[in-house]
């Protein structure tokens, strides 16, 4: 089993931000722009021991929805990483 870090889209007061762990990043114009940006930061910020995962909100549920998801860490089940 794998951990993961999420990057996740949210509104606040009509500005949209990228918040990971509880950093933000922003605000954005509009969701758009923070879900292109997110995707980057989640690129970009590569964790050697946990998966990153951009999350949004569907518009029509309401429910979280995965966007993105980088690649899986080769982790052995000793937690050694290969």
């Amino acid at each position: 089993m794998h951990k993961s870090r999420w990057f996740i889209v949210i509104e606040v007061k009509g500005s949209w931000f990228v918040d990971c762990e509880g950093k933000s990043h922003g605000p954005f114009r509009t969701k758009e722009e923070a879900i292109l940006d997110g995707t980057r930061l989640a690129r970009t910020l590569n964790d050697a021991e946990r998966q990153n995962e951009l999350w949004v909100k569907d518009d029509a549920s309401g429910a979280p929805r995965r966007l993105w998801s980088g690649p899986v860490p080769n982790v052995s089940a000793s937690g050694v990483m290969h």
